[in-house]
């Protein structure tokens, strides 16, 4: 892995433009900005959700095979790093999404204690941590699977309906 400078949080947080993965020139080096991540760091802050840690840094790095560089954001506490990530709240394997408003700020640390569980988070927790509205209780595990199966079959009903929708065409000429 190739390490080299380390941005304050909001310096990189407001270079992000939307969710598209762009490269910018970061200090000389081609650097991919814009990432699910950075999007969701933007959006929801740079604190772990379970343990409120906040993020220190960001650190521009890259692997050695990699031709750009990445940003990943660190927290530091006490001269150790510990990684910030980005936490699916309803796990794929449960039906999530990657979209950004399923994902969550978590330390490395907190992420790997949740693993693949489900992980609620009271809503005066989340008002705190995303504001009076984004901090919305969200549903309990019954009213998302109940949604999640209400979506499913509405698309089935909608694929079922496009299949028995008749062709219309118009007729110029009748030919008897």
């Amino acid at each position: 892995m190739i390490r080299k400078e380390r941005y304050e949080p909001q310096k990189i947080l407001e270079m992000v433009r939307g969710s598209t993965p762009r490269k910018i020139y970061l200090d000389g080096d081609l650097t991919l900005i814009g990432s699910k991540s950075l999007v969701m760091f933007q959006k929801k802050g740079i604190s772990c959700i379970r343990c409120g840690k906040e993020g220190s840094y960001f650190s521009k790095e890259r692997k050695e095979q990699d031709k750009h560089f990445h940003l990943t954001l660190y927290i530091n506490e006490n001269g150790k790093e510990i990684l910030m990530t980005k936490d699916h709240i309803i796990p794929i394997d449960l039906g999530g999404t990657n979209d950004v408003n399923n994902l969550q700020p978590m330390c490395f640390n907190c992420n790997e204690k949740k693993s693949n569980t489900e992980s609620w988070i009271s809503r005066e927790a989340r008002q705190k941590i995303y504001g009076e509205k984004k901090g919305m209780r969200l549903p309990t595990p019954d009213q998302r699977k109940k949604e999640f199966l209400n979506k499913i079959e509405e698309r089935k009903k909608k694929n079922h309906e496009k299949r028995l929708k008749p062709l219309s065409c118009k007729l110029s000429k009748v030919i008897t």
